[in-house]
């Protein structure tokens, strides 16, 4: 109903005549109609959660999460690197005068890491990461990102900025005990709450998610993924990166 009436305002375009601006002005009551209709079914309809299952590489989900945080990126003139795809991706300045500013410059050779889940929410999750990561980053700095495989089931996602973060949230965050619901909490609203959603979006999914920070300042939000099996090239590959990731990562 929706997508009917937006097409019938579309077609009617700029009103420039009394019949056309009664005819918008219906239009737009419908729309009304329809927007409080939904609202009701939103709070009084019991939702179920439905995971779908496909299989994308990492490189491509980071692309494509990376896109919707270019318009922060660029405002804050931020550097993205990613490591670890079997041949890193190069690291891409964010210049204030450049279109392309933000954008991950794939490697001749295709990453063989790929995940498996619900590609959709797994993308939504990590973009809401680097949202949280990049926003509070000060301006010209850098946000790197890690990836590794853990063994043949897991792979880790791993970002890393220097942003601000509010010390409490982080202690609410990290909790597991259970607290009283009616007591004031950072989780009760953004972006405590939006963590909170995707650390419970990860577990059904079958991965994990640690935020923390580290002693040099420096926060790290740790995404831990399904590993896709066809994916996996051996111990040989999975070792190397390992091994180059936790060697940066004890630097750090």
């Amino acid at each position: 109903m929706s997508g009917l009436v937006l097409a019938q305002i579309r077609d009617l375009g700029i009103p420039s005549d009394e019949l056309t601006q009664m005819r918008y002005k219906l239009v737009l009551r419908q729309l009304n109609y329809i927007a409080n209709s939904m609202t009701g079914v939103i709070k009084q309809e019991q939702w179920q959660l439905h995971l779908s299952w496909e299989t994308m590489t990492i490189c491509g989900l980071l692309k494509r999460a990376t896109e919707r945080v270019d318009a922060v990126v660029k405002q804050q003139q931020l550097w993205i690197g990613v490591h670890g795809l079997g041949k890193p991706l190069e690291e891409v300045e964010s210049p204030k005068n450049t279109s392309s500013s933000g954008e991950l410059i794939t490697s001749p050779r295709p990453s063989p890491l790929a995940t498996a889940g619900d590609i959709v929410k797994i993308e939504l999750v990590i973009y809401e990461l680097l949202a949280n990561a990049c926003k509070p980053s000060p301006i010209g700095d850098r946000v790197d990102i890690w990836c590794r495989p853990i063994d043949e089931r897991l792979l880790e996602i791993s970002i890393i900025d220097n942003g601000i973060v509010d010390q409490q949230l982080l202690a609410e965050l990290n909790d597991n005990t259970s607290n009283d619901v009616l007591a004031s909490s950072h989780l009760n609203q953004p972006p405590g709450l939006h963590l909170l959603i995707c650390r419970q979006l990860i577990k059904q999914l079958g991965g994990e998610l640690q935020i923390y920070q580290l002693r040099d300042t420096q926060v790290v939000s740790r995404l831990i993924l399904p590993l896709a099996p066809h994916h996996w090239e051996g111990n040989t590959l999975g070792n190397t990166l390992g091994r180059t990731s936790a060697s940066i990562l004890s630097q750090e």
